[in-house]
């Protein structure tokens, strides 16, 4: 650990609860969500890499915000980590290429109001780790990667859906989860599946945030969004999702993927145990795996449209409805 970096991520954790004057009609609000990314891709992480005190740094902030937000810790026993048991620790095994790390899952739990349903859970997760400090994926020089989309942006929009969830709690309980190791193989999500904090069989649904605030296929002025696998295991939810959607009328949903991006980020674990998920991504940025991928270049509207239509689905699959999917 780096001894005397200042502790930002408590004081932003703090600050950003508090949504600008005027905003009260939009319950993700851009600057509270860029409040997160600032601080997520800065250069003081140096990319948020497994097993790096920048990505404990990161992971640290990610507790704080959710303990401020007031959800509770969700990791108990042999995994439980610093932070009030909101970290979930594992270990990153060595490949050829890199030794062999310690790393942090970050989770927690809004319990829900319903005696009968608050032992389901719905759960909203994003990777919190970035590239690190590497080379350009075209060629370039390496340089730090500061991985504002890819994806401090995801992690931000968890963190602010997470206040407004534990602000009114609904129906089921709601996770909340940020992923460590995703970019070195999915490590992190796949621990929590075969070591759950919950039940993995009281969990009804996953959301997927991975690369959400650019939008560089979208025609100009367009808030796009890839919704890629939502009814692979359960043709409801996909169309519950399209239904929430149509009702705010705030996105416009893609779903085509020649290149099969959905098998390449964390709820594919969760979708391989019959657990419907949908991964919300921009499918890659002109800046995706590269040093340029900062903070500067993240489009704030639109990735605060995308928080408000995860949260309005999060909400109608945690609401005291008869579960859609059966089970």
């Amino acid at each position: 650990m780096t001894n005397g970096r200042p502790l930002v991520a408590l004081s932003l954790a703090g600050t950003c609860l508090l949504l600008p004057a005027g905003a009260a009609a939009q319950r993700i609000h851009p600057d509270s969500v860029m409040a997160h990314v600032d601080y997520l891709a800065s250069d003081a992480l140096e990319g948020r890499s497994a097993g790096t005190d920048g990505y404990l740094w990161a992971a640290r902030h990610g507790a704080a915000a959710l303990r401020a937000a007031g959800a509770g810790p969700a990791v108990a026993g042999p995994d439980a980590g610093e932070g009030g048991s909101f970290l979930q620790a594992f270990s990153v095994p060595a490949t050829v290429t890199r030794p062999g790390a310690e790393s942090w899952n970050v989770i927690g739990v809004v319990q829900g109001t319903d005696p009968a349903l608050r032992d389901e859970y719905v759960l909203i997760g994003a990777h919190l780790d970035g590239q690190g400090v590497g080379r350009d994926r075209l060629g370039g020089p390496a340089g730090v990667h500061n991985s504002a989309n890819d994806n401090a942006t995801g992690s931000a929009l968890v963190l602010e859906i997470a206040r407004h969830v534990a602000a009114a709690p609904p129906a089921r309980s709601v996770v909340f989860a940020l992923w460590g190791a995703e970019e070195v193989g999915l490590v992190g999500s796949g621990h929590f599946v075969r070591n759950p904090t919950v039940p993995l069989d009281r969990i009804r649904a996953v959301i997927n945030l991975d690369g959400v605030g650019r939008f560089d296929r979208a025609p100009q002025g367009v808030a796009e969004i890839y919704a890629l696998g939502s009814e692979l295991v359960c043709p409801a939810f996909g169309a519950a999702l399209r239904q929430v959607n149509d009702r705010s009328g705030r996105l416009r949903f893609r779903t085509d993927d020649p290149n099969n991006w959905f098998t390449a980020s964390d709820h594919i674990h969760f979708h391989r145990r019959g657990i419907p998920a949908v991964f919300l991504t921009d499918l890659g940025s002109d800046d995706y795996h590269r040093p340029t991928d900062d903070a500067d270049r993240i489009d704030a509207q639109r990735l605060a449209l995308v928080g408000e239509t995860a949260l309005a689905f999060l909400t109608e699959l945690a609401g005291d409805d008869p579960w859609i999917c059966g089970g």
